[in-house]
């Protein structure tokens, strides 16, 4: 089974390149927790390499504007 990538599951983002290279490496592993009526989702994704805390807030906070969230949270793990 292929696991799904970050860039695919939020297609509706458009990233900048280097927001791409991280989506596209890191993929969904666990269930994603979405509440509609709290406007959140969490979920956690595996990547390749360590991602800076400041990067991965970063990417958090341009995901939840694009969708309209309240917040976006992405609990990495790592190889």
């Amino acid at each position: 089974m292929t696991k799904r990538t970050l860039l695919s599951l939020f297609d509706r983002f458009s990233p900048d390149e280097r927001e791409r290279g991280i989506l596209e490496r890191a993929t969904v592993c666990g269930p994603i927790r979405a509440e509609k009526e709290m406007r959140i989702i969490e979920l956690t994704a595996e990547f390749q390499m360590i991602i800076p805390k400041k990067v991965l807030y970063d990417l958090e906070d341009s995901i939840a504007r694009a969708y309209k969230l309240k917040y976006v949270r992405i609990y990495p793990r790592y190889e």
